[in-house]
């Protein structure tokens, strides 16, 4: 019903919905489901209360969580709370309360004075609970923490802004936003603890020689649990190095070389035999990171003031990386174009050995149901408003599929990008490097081709490519009903081994990582589902060597159980062919016989019944050929 009432008023502003407390329990995705709608206000009964221990009348546990979470989510726009039917005679608890003494009684019962008469506005003791109700919300937190970061980070009235996601190879990154980045330390925690797991196996694949008691930087130890040590090596030994690289790409103001030297510290390796060199492209922070080089650092690090893009090394000392590390990560994983800019630098890393963090990242997608947010998008003038990406900074929506559909993943250093070579002549420079010969490629995880690739191009059978195209048509299953107004991408990312990554809205790892927002991919036309229906999600990752961009389309269906039609012909035999031509009407009609025709035609005559699947809605496709948005290379 209100869902309906809405469509018919185009989402107005001007429309919102008053809520009553339940009787008893619902079930927590309900109590979600009306967390995304514009509640102005919240009814509570009398009746719902119950008397404690002392006679006093309270609310059932279920009742104050569903106020908790209502007035925390919406904290800078609460509902108001309506109390009502304290003032009934017939009231069973007040008429208890009145009968039992207790203290301040003149102050529990509330009378006033209109046009000289008395007038009973009810025990006052229904008010003073919920006003300790509401105190102890403090005390009581029911959100995650990615939203009370969210909350707590945002002023009306930006809270519910669609922000446009960041695009920090195109432009810097202001020094407000790189504060808000630092303050997820769970995510720095866990560079650190990959660094830490990479360098052991590094140690022990050829670089014995750097364990040693050299003095390092002294850095914040933060704490490292949870590392973990293959207690061997990453493949067969190597001849021993004099020199192993590290590279910081995109360091901002400097918390994963922090990490980085913590790390090297943490495993007493000789800090005189590691060279560490940091390529930042933004100018604003390179006051800063020189600071910090000599104060903290011991001027230990090569800091490089370069687009990575174009960074090319000026002499040997320059190439032959053995780790590289980076947080090009976006809330839908690629769309910082982690893919194209790792895969350039992938040119200057040890054809032997070497290692990436993060060493992969796997892309999700699911639909959602956000009135709140297909609303602002109808207000906005953008002609291009549902051709592109966004990022809610408050989790105004919900989902009615308990599952999220795995994407593609991308691999760090590619299989496709070509090894260095040992015959490439740069200038030298006054630290000399051995390196080893061989070209054996070291593998340090499996890929499996989960997707279907962009069919006109030719790529290997891993499913990956030099353009890093993907595209994926896959289906997820909707047991509740609903309208989807869009679809939701977010993450996963393994930084090194078991030490995994996620902005999952529904089950982020860690739990209380807090860098990254899923990002919204909108629909022109909501798409509404009954129970149990399937949609087919298509989503693309293109580019035309100059812009990368993201298309997307949505199809739902349904399955129908319908009756065999048989007709017996003249000389007995039963035809079935009523039922085919049925089967191919609901299906479209369109194209050949496919298997799935095939197989019902092969067991029509042994069944009374056939099940079909029929599409009931399908969207357009967005944002094709990067015309309402992309992102420039």
């Amino acid at each position: 019903m209100w869902n309906t009432i809405r469509i018919q008023c185009n989402y107005s502003f001007n429309l919102t919905v008053s809520l009553g407390s339940p009787k008893q329990s619902i079930p927590e995705y309900v109590v979600n489901r009306w967390l995304i709608e514009p509640i102005q206000f919240y009814l509570i009964s009398a009746s719902r209360f119950i008397p404690n221990s002392k006679n006093y009348p309270v609310l059932n546990k279920f009742n104050q969580l569903i106020i908790w979470k209502y007035i925390q989510r919406k904290c800078h726009n609460p509902p108001i709370l309506l109390l009502h039917g304290v003032d009934k005679k017939d009231n069973e608890l007040v008429s208890k309360l009145r009968s039992v003494s207790l203290k301040h009684t003149d102050s529990e019962t509330g009378m006033i004075n209109v046009d000289g008469n008395e007038v009973y506005l009810g025990d006052l003791s229904y008010v003073n609970y919920l006003r300790h109700l509401l105190s102890s919300s403090l005390y009581n937190n029911q959100l995650t923490p990615v939203e009370n970061f969210a909350l707590n980070n945002t002023k009306p009235p930006f809270v519910d802004t669609l922000q446009s996601p960041l695009e920090p190879h195109a432009y810097n990154v202001s020094n407000t936003m790189y504060k808000v980045f630092e303050q997820d330390k769970v995510k720095y925690d866990c560079y650190e603890r990959a660094i830490i797991s990479a360098l052991m196996d590094l140690v022990a694949s050829g670089f014995q020689h750097l364990k040693g008691t050299a003095t390092t930087p002294k850095t914040n130890n933060d704490n490292m649990n949870g590392i973990e040590y293959s207690g061997g090596q990453l493949n067969a030994p190597l001849s021993q190095r004099d020199i192993l690289k590290i590279m910081v790409v995109g360091p901002g103001r400097g918390p994963l070389i922090e990490k980085l030297f913590n790390a090297i510290r943490f495993l007493n390796l000789n800090i005189h035999k590691i060279q560490i060199t940091a390529i930042e492209k933004n100018s604003n922070v390179m006051i800063y990171l020189n600071q910090r080089n000599e104060e903290f650092w011991a001027n230990k690090v090569h800091i490089v003031n370069e687009d990575v893009r174009f960074w090319r090394p000026s002499n040997s000392n320059e190439q032959g990386f053995h780790l590289v590390v980076s947080e090009l990560l976006g809330s839908f994983g690629c769309n910082e174009l982690a893919p194209e800019i790792l895969a350039g630098l992938s040119k200057f890393r040890d054809p032997s050995l070497c290692v990436f963090i993060p060493q992969n990242l796997t892309t999700y997608i699911s639909p959602i149901i956000s009135p709140a947010i297909y609303r602002k998008l109808l207000d906005s003038n953008d002609p291009n408003k549902f051709n592109k990406l966004y990022i809610p900074t408050v989790e105004t929506f919900d989902t009615p599929s308990s599952k999220a559909a795995k994407l593609w993943t991308f691999d760090f250093p590619s299989p496709t990008v070509p090894l260095p070579t040992q015959s490439a002549t740069l200038p030298s420079a006054s630290i000399s490097t051995t390196s080893n010969s061989t070209t054996n490629t070291i593998t340090t995880n499996t890929t499996v081709a989960t997707v279907q690739d962009f069919p006109l191009f030719s790529y290997s059978r891993l499913g990956s490519n030099r353009d890093n195209k993907r595209q994926v048509q896959t289906t997820l299953k909707c047991r509740r009903k609903g309208t989807i107004h869009g679809l939701l991408g977010f993450f996963t990312a393994v930084l090194y081994k078991s030490i995994v990554i996620s902005n999952n809205p529904q089950q982020p790892i860690p739990a209380n990582l807090i860098s990254w927002l899923p990002c919204f991919f909108p629909l022109d036309t909501p798409i509404t589902l009954t129970d149990d229906q399937e949609l087919s999600i298509f989503v693309k990752r293109d580019t035309d060597g100059a812009r990368v961009w993201y298309e997307w389309s949505l199809e739902c269906f349904i399955y129908l159980v319908l009756p065999l039609e048989k007709t017996v012909s003249r000389n007995g035999s039963i035809n079935n062919n009523a039922a085919l031509a049925n089967l191919s009407a609901l299906n479209g009609g369109v194209g050949g016989r496919s298997s799935y025709h095939d197989d019902v035609a092969s067991n029509l005559f042994d069944q009374e019944e056939y099940q079909v699947r029929v599409r009931t809605d399908v969207s357009k496709v967005h944002n094709v050929n990067g015309n309402g948005f992309s992102f420039s290379l």
